[in-house]
């Protein structure tokens, strides 16, 4: 029997997929699969009136906490799955594609501002029965994430805001002093630790 050097396999391989007509599409649509399945995710959509709604969720649930992953402008919810990966055998994680993202509806008539995207979010959320969580949001959905903590306080165990959008001045003695070139937070005696 012919013995194939590790080489000439990946050059066999290689050339089936580069012949085998795969679009890249196709290719992509494989490779956010692979993606998913290492992430125990699996894919599912909920319809709320005129919207659907695209999302992913633990292939197999467990008796965890609940993860509820929002991604930033123009992202979606493929932006999760690595991370989620390192969360799924021990929380239950929805990532979700917003309104005007992703696979999920987007008409041209709906509201996108932030708080129309809390709204939203809190009308999926009720569908899919989802009271309590903790919610993890990048960019946007950082700045999703901190308002609606703000205005569901009560459904939110914890709030992770990966570097969020819409943070504006406000007064802050802090930012006065920093501002100033006093930054309380550099030490610059002993004891300052």
């Amino acid at each position: 029997m012919l013995q194939k050097s590790p080489c000439t396999v990946f050059f066999l391989l290689l050339s089936i997929v580069l012949l085998s007509a795969c679009s890249r599409q196709d290719i992509y649509q494989k490779a956010i699969g692979f993606e998913r399945s290492t992430a125990g995710l699996e894919a599912a959509s909920i319809t709320l009136g005129e919207l659907d709604i695209a999302y992913l969720r633990n292939a197999d649930m467990n008796s965890g906490d609940t993860i509820v992953m929002v991604h930033g402008f123009g992202a979606n919810k493929d932006n999760w799955t690595r991370m989620a990966r390192e969360l799924t055998d021990k929380f239950n994680v929805y990532a979700i594609d917003l309104p005007g993202h992703g696979e999920s509806s987007k008409p041209l008539d709906l509201g996108y501002r932030l708080d129309q995207q809390v709204a939203h979010l809190a009308r999926i959320l009720q569908a899919l029965d989802i009271a309590e969580m903790h919610m993890m949001g990048n960019s946007m959905g950082g700045a999703i994430t901190a308002l609606y903590a703000a205005t569901y306080p009560e459904q939110i165990k914890t709030a992770v805001l990966f570097d969020p959008a819409g943070i504006l001045e406000y007064e802050s003695e802090l930012f006065d002093l920093v501002v100033a070139g006093d930054n309380p937070l550099i030490p610059s005696k002993p004891g300052d630790f």
